[in-house]
């Protein structure tokens, strides 16, 4: 804990003021709960629980296992790591600019950061805990007692737990990649051309911005992309059993997708070129494909133009307050 103190002190130096976050025209719309409390704080309170260990059955998963953040908060696998050797489900999506998303998990039903706290926590085969459980453990420590006592007046509780999580993942944002560098700050150097034509087919010739739109490059929906059902994950559905979602799942943002793979809700694409691969064959033939997913006639220059573009969307600026 003190560790993480220090490191707060450190980075709370090369920051700008809170709400800062990019010197660039791009000011997406925040979806903020009422109520929600940002402050360092409550920032810091957040990160130490992000990364406790204590939060799992056998503490030796924190949130932090499943999201690294040097992988943009994914973590690189297939399916994650939980609990006694325990497998997620699904893959770790990233989470950076969640302060920008109005729905969360994959199945695009949780309407809050807040709420979205207690899934992983509660999920068996991740950390496989109950919250009193959780209270057992962390309840007496020093540091999450005076935090949640000035940050929220109150002693630690699931409502401090949950909501300081929520504050340390809405500091994580990325809006400063050499694309938005050239297409909100004007610079024609920010990019090379091959990524320049490459947002070109993204956004015109194959339509991609249908599903991705700027500036998040995703339009949050449940969708359904034509990915056969493996391990009998058939998407929303499980949630709503509405046969309408039989197999759709949220759309991911792109950004900083040169470092999340492997790709889709079950990491079954380990290469962006594996990604375009499925998109030009028209995905596969399922029953409530999305009419937006067809066939694309896209040539190897193409196809190279358009990583090009897509690796462009890299940016290490969460770093600063991770």
């Amino acid at each position: 804990m003190v560790i993480l103190l220090l490191l707060t002190e450190a980075f709370s130096a090369c920051t700008n003021e809170w709400n800062q976050y990019s010197i660039l025209p791009l000011k997406p719309v925040e979806y903020l709960p009422e109520g929600t409390i940002e402050s360092e704080d409550a920032f810091v309170f957040g990160r130490a629980l992000f990364f406790d260990k204590r939060l799992s059955r056998d503490s030796s998963v924190s949130c932090a296992v499943c999201h690294k953040p040097f992988l943009a908060f994914s973590d690189g696998l297939d399916l994650s790591d939980g609990v006694f050797d325990r497998k997620s489900k699904r893959n770790s999506p990233s989470i950076i600019n969640m302060r920008y998303s109005p729905v969360f998990m994959f199945d695009a039903n949780i309407p809050t950061l807040e709420m979205q706290a207690l899934s992983p926590v509660q999920d068996h085969n991740e950390m496989d805990m109950t919250m009193k459980e959780i209270m057992e453990r962390i309840h007496k420590d020093s540091l999450y007692i005076t935090l949640s006592q000035k940050v929220y007046g109150k002693k630690v509780e699931p409502y401090t737990i949950t909501r300081a999580l929520a504050a340390y993942q809405r500091k994580l944002v990325s809006l400063n990649s050499p694309f938005d560098q050239y297409y909100y700050g004007k610079n024609p150097k920010a990019i090379s051309l091959d990524a320049k034509k490459g947002f070109l087919l993204f956004k015109d010739k194959f339509n991609c911005v249908s599903c991705h739109p700027l500036p998040m490059f995703t339009n949050y929906k449940p969708e359904n992309n034509g990915l056969s059902v493996i391990n009998g994950d058939y998407g929303r559905y499980r949630s709503t059993g509405d046969s309408s979602d039989f197999g759709k799942f949220k759309v991911p943002s792109l950004r900083n997708i040169g470092i999340t793979s492997p790709y889709m809700h079950d990491g079954r694409f380990k290469t962006l070129e594996e990604v375009i691969q499925h998109y030009r064959e028209g995905g596969e033939a399922t029953k409530y494909k999305s009419e937006l997913i067809k066939s694309l006639k896209i040539s190897p220059q193409e196809e190279k133009q358009l990583i090009k573009f897509l690796e462009s969307l890299q940016d290490l600026d969460y770093f600063v307050n991770f």
